[in-house]
């Protein structure tokens, strides 16, 4: 209270004013309601939640919050929350009906509202905005923070400039392409590139018309969101742009985009940073063996030929640079000799996709400061395309502006395809190894498109790992104005079409489904953030293997060529080693198998600044598993063998890498691995007067659950939890269906023979000082009857005896040896939940 009332008083716009007298109203009713019912001796019921948002959950709404990010969770008014949120496509929704839906999404349990503000729908012409309805009921922004302020609700608002949404242009208007040619975004022949979904011309994100056109934007839509700003206002937070590039995967091509005259010459800035001062053209002449006289000769690959000399320049002469390494990957020590002609084939376009890495960072750094010049004071976001870690949606470089967020767009559905079941374990995996400050927020779970049974799955199985997501949409939306002289949206409307709200306020199984989980994350929201998944193994992540990957899985070049341009002998490859590097399928492969062998694993990026802490956060693991390839950051390798000189398990798949990543000899991490046999038997040299466990194993054992299985037993290395099924089974299974509405069987069928197995049925645990939590995942079509034993937060161990549907996810939650909360809840006449001694 004695915060509310210490506001300054200039900072108080009318509505403010007013909210403040309601919020002091509300909360001492609540408080006198809250007071009446502990008088009354009634207690909360522990696994019924459809009554939430409880009364506390509305006195919390009803004071002046804030958002921040800390420890990579959220902290709501500094204690610990989890993200709930739901998108609410205004502009899709006739104003009208938007204290209907509104109310609807309060109702869910949902509090927090994100929403695109699309600059071609509030300024179909130029020098001209509407955000007060004067010129359409539903561009009245005003209007719509003003009714989720009177529901004690909250904002996210994601003014752009691009929006994707599956509206016209991503958002873009089209009066402003029109206008500069200049400004639009071309390919390696120079041909302008198109928006996906209505080919209409994409600006370079950075050309100087196009950022004055964004900051005239920004400007305008801020005018409005300042004065509605936490804490004093329901706005909480501000996406910036959204999912580079372009909403659109392909665009990972690096031929694909980034050949504008302004881009070229941002290219030819970022190298002139990597070779500073005045010999700076000297030195990169010198590392990549051409003859250019000047900076503006230098163009991309896939332009030009390069302009090779004649003579092979030794790159050990005095003051030679093979290139400039990476951040922090540099060695101390004078470097030996790179191979000049593998070095001078692959540097170019290296440099390429580590540019475009730089590039989608510099656009999130451009645009926040533009923002924040306009007045924007609340926490930044931006939610990363359906890449893994691939320039230029690069984790790392993003995350140093802003917190980032990872999509949910998988490319099948995870309960029957075992590939698109790890890779959305991997994609948050990977947010927390690159971005360890992000919050694990997934700006868009897709509950818009598929089935409750899919929207249900998808959100469960995640939480092992998210402390927080959008449900993307939260309503169908069905107004389709024309903009343009066309259609506003580029989807058939309604829109999404399956959202848990119907367009016409209509609700079904996907909404009970949202109460229902929306209600425990509400219950427990604010101890499931202080756990984490337990980890006794590392999987090491090289990012800069993907540089290869971009080339063959999205340029489509051939990978013998993409072999050929980083000088790899096929014939010097172990048996199945791929011949061009990957780190997102190579991490993925290693994750399944790991999953499968019941062993707790984490992600740890290799490419760090300093060997010392590398080796220190691997310390914290018993084993650490890599796939490598033939060269290697320095930093990498001296990490690696630090860690097995202090008596680390080190168990190494695919090459053992012999070179630094700019291909200068470096040997340090095989002198480590020096005698250890290549057939995966676990050997124990002698490293500097330390004993150490290590084993080089084939790719074919890589990918073998059985394998690391039997390596985990015999290691110590198993999680604490052991689960058996049971023969018996449940009735019928669900039919689920894909995108397109076509029913498919979500496994393997008993009946016909096909049993369902162990390797379907996964458990896993977050603990910590909110307690343990228990996530039972069932992909087997049948419900799975299960005894699991597992140990909690304080190493007691567990025994529960329960049913999880098919295709269903069981969340137990438990803290200082007791049952807090199930979702679903526990059945009282089938499931047995015991502590062991």
């Amino acid at each position: 209270m004695n915060d509310l009332l210490a506001v300054p008083q200039a900072t108080l716009g009318s509505h403010t004013l007013h909210l403040l007298l309601l919020r002091l109203l509300v909360t001492g009713g609540l408080a006198l309601l809250l007071l009446a019912i502990l008088a009354c001796g009634q207690q909360p019921r522990v696994h019924r939640f459809a009554s939430l948002p409880s009364v506390v959950a509305q006195a919390e709404a009803a004071e002046a919050s804030t958002l921040s990010v800390t420890d990579g969770h959220f902290l709501w008014n500094g204690q610990p929350a989890f993200l709930l949120t739901g998108e609410f496509p205004y502009y899709r929704i006739a104003a009208s009906d938007w204290p209907a839906r509104l109310d609807q999404v309060r109702a869910a349990g949902v509090r927090i509202v994100t929403f695109y503000i699309p600059w071609n729908w509030h300024m179909p012409t130029p020098n001209a905005a509407d955000f007060d309805g004067h010129t359409h009921p539903s561009r009245n922004l005003i209007r719509l923070l003003q009714l989720i302020q009177e529901r004690h609700m909250y904002a996210i608002a994601k003014p752009g400039p691009f929006i994707c949404a599956e509206v016209q242009h991503g958002g873009i208007p089209d009066w402003f392409t029109a206008a500069h040619p200049e400004a639009l975004t071309r390919n390696a022949q120079g041909k302008l590139v198109g928006f996906r979904q209505d080919g209409k011309p994409l600006p370079a994100y950075l050309a100087p018309a196009y950022i004055s056109a964004v900051r005239d934007w920004y400007e305008r839509v801020s005018r409005v969101l300042r004065d509605w700003q936490a804490p004093a206002g329901p706005l909480v937070a501000v996406q910036v742009e959204n999912e580079i590039p372009y909403s659109t995967s392909e665009l990972a091509d690096p031929f694909s985009w980034g050949y504008s005259a302004a881009e070229i010459d941002l290219y030819r800035g970022w190298l002139q940073d990597q070779y500073p001062g005045p010999d700076g053209l000297v030195a990169y002449n010198r590392a990549h063996q051409t003859t250019y006289a000047a900076w503006d000769e230098v163009y991309p690959p896939g332009m030009r030929p390069l302009p090779l000399a004649d003579t092979p320049v030794q790159l050990d002469e005095p003051g030679a640079s093979a290139s400039a390494p990476a951040a922090g990957n540099a060695s101390a020590a004078p470097a030996p000799a790179a191979d000049s002609a593998r070095l001078r084939r692959w540097l170019p376009y290296r440099d390429w996709v580590r540019f475009r890495a730089y590039y989608g960072a510099q656009v999130l750094r451009v645009y926040s400061e533009m923002l924040r010049r306009a007045g924007i004071t609340v926490p930044f976001y931006h939610n990363a395309l359906m890449l893994e870690d691939e320039a230029p949606a690069s984790y790392g470089p993003m995350s140093q502006t802003m917190w980032l967020g990872v999509n949910y767009w998988l490319p099948k559905d995870p309960r029957t395809d075992e590939d698109a079941f790890v890779q959305g374990i991997y994609r948050v995996m990977l947010l927390q190894a690159l971005a360890p400050a992000s919050p694990r927020y997934a700006p868009e779970l897709n509950w818009g498109w598929g089935n409750e049974g899919s929207f249900d799955f998808l959100s469960r199985y995640l939480l092992p790992f998210l402390n927080g997501f959008n449900v993307y949409t939260l309503v169908n939306g069905d107004l389709n104005p024309t903009v343009a002289g066309r259609p506003y949206s580029n989807n058939p409307v309604p829109y999404p079409g399956s959202a848990p709200i119907g367009a016409d306020g209509q609700t079904g199984a996907a909404y009970r489904a949202l109460q229902e989980l929306a209600g425990f994350l509400n219950a427990t929201g604010s101890d499931l953030v202080r756990t984490s998944a337990p980890a006794t193994v590392a999987i090491g992540y090289y990012g800069p293997y993907n540089e290869e990957r971009l080339y063959y899985r999205w340029a489509g070049l051939p990978v013998s060529a993409v072999a050929d341009l980083v000088g790899r002998d096929a014939d010097a490859l172990p048996e199945q080693q791929p011949l061009t590097a990957d780190a997102w399928q190579s991490t993925q492969t290693l994750m399944a198998a790991l999953l499968h062998a019941g062993v707790e694993f984490r992600l740890v990026d290799l490419n760090a600044s300093s060997p010392t802490a590398l080796a220190d956060e691997l310390a914290a693991y018993k084993a650490v598993v890599f796939w490598s390839w033939d060269y290697l950051s320095h930093t990498a390798q001296l990490a690696l063998a630090q860690y097995v000189q202090n008596g680390g398990q080190l168990v190494l798949a695919g090459q053992v890498p012999m070179l630094d990543e700019n291909f200068r000899p470096d040997s340090i991490l095989a002198q480590a691995l020096s005698g250890i046999s290549p057939h995966g038997n676990p050997a124990t040299p002698v490293l500097h007067g330390h004993p150490a466990t290590l084993a080089v194993v084939t790719p074919r054992q890589a990918t073998d659950p059985r394998f690391w299985s039997e390596l985990a037993a015999a290691n110590g290395w198993h999680s604490p939890i052991r689960i058996v099924l049971n023969t018996d089974h449940g009735p019928e299974p669900e039919q689920g269906q894909d995108k397109s509405g076509a029913g498919h069987d979500l496994g393997p069928d008993p009946a016909k023979g096909e049993p369902a197995t162990l390797a379907e049925v996964f458990a896993f645990r977050r603990i910590g000082t909110g307690g343990c939590f228990l996530i039972l995942v069932n992909r087997n079509p049948r419900p799975a009857n299960v005894t699991v034993t597992f140990s909690d937060e304080r190493a007691n161990t567990w025994k529960l005896s329960t049913t999880v549907g098919g295709g269903r996810v069981q969340l137990v939650h438990l803290k200082d040896g007791r049952l807090v909360a199930a979702s679903p809840a526990l059945d009282p006449n089938g499931a047995e939940l015991t502590r062991g001694q």
